[in-house]
């Protein structure tokens, strides 16, 4: 019996967009999937647009942190269309979309994301007076 053998590189890549599409339906962003693996941003990007040839091992961590079979990452994905850049922000996760629990262990409210966002730019703001809009400290510096 002839069978004709799948393209290794393409297979990657199917895996790459099924682990996208199923963390995306979880409403979790790349870097909140690496945390829940314990693996970097980083890797997970490499892993969604198919630069990376995951073990068996890593294969069944990643199945298992989205709620699903291994055999389940192996299905021909929705798209084969690999996305760069930031998707458009979510407004809302459905219940039939909650994430599996070992994903939540340690949730934060979008206002308390918001929140340590505001401080984090609070805290690049240069001390002292600035002329509005410029950023610019009109004090005169001394030399000496």
């Amino acid at each position: 019996m002839d069978v004709e053998a799948d393209e290794p590189d393409a297979v990657i890549r199917d895996v790459g967009r099924r682990v996208a599409e199923l963390r995306a339906d979880l409403g979790l962003t790349q870097d909140k999937f690496a945390e829940a693996l314990g693996v970097s941003g980083v890797y997970v990007r490499r892993v969604e647009i198919g630069q990376e040839n995951l073990t068996l091992r890593s294969l069944t961590r990643f199945a298992a942190t989205l709620g699903v079979r291994t055999v389940d990452l192996l299905a021909v994905p929705q798209s084969r269309e690999v996305r760069l850049g930031r998707p458009p922000r979510r407004t809302g996760i459905s219940s039939e979309a909650a994430p599996p629990a070992a994903m939540v262990a340690n949730p934060r409210s979008q206002e308390e994301d918001d929140e340590r966002a505001r401080t984090e730019v609070d805290l690049q703001v240069p001390a002292g007076p600035t002329e509005p809009g410029t950023g610019h400290d009109p004090t005169p510096r001394r030399e000496g």
